[in-house]
């Protein structure tokens, strides 16, 4: 499959954990470069995880829609000033196979997913400004 985008960030989101794995496509190697960590979800925490990427040059990010947990982590990422590009994606688009699951690797596939440009926006993103349409 074609890798679309050479660094990005696939992010697992827990009620008290946000699991992250960037994959960084370098040139004349034959495997990505992986580079994992797994933060609070505090707003210092989350601050923390906007700084982390932003410091390793991440652009795209895809995050699983579960629940409401990854609202607080998209309004902070939203709110950067470095201009992520967020993709919020349906479970359903990413499943693991089960048995093999854990934290890590569920943000290791959102990753690889977001790598290939799979993962469309494929979640229902609602109006956040608070105004109802009729």
């Amino acid at each position: 499959m074609r890798i679309l985008y050479r660094c990005c960030a696939g992010l697992d989101i827990h009620k008290k954990s946000v699991s992250v794995c960037i994959r960084r496509r370098v040139r004349g190697k034959p495997d990505d470069e992986i580079e994992e960590a797994v933060f609070g979800t505090f707003t210092q925490d989350l601050l923390r995880l906007r700084q982390w990427l932003r410091e390793r040059k991440v652009k795209q990010v895809a995050m699983e829609s579960t629940g409401v947990y990854w609202i607080p982590v998209w309004n902070v990422l939203e709110g950067s000033k470095h201009a992520f590009q967020l993709t919020l994606v349906n479970p359903a688009v990413v499943r693991a196979l089960q048995g093999r699951k854990t934290d890590c690797i569920d943000a290791r596939r959102i990753a690889d997913t977001c790598s290939t440009g799979c993962c469309a926006a494929v979640s229902f993103l609602p109006n956040r400004s608070g105004n109802c349409a009729s």
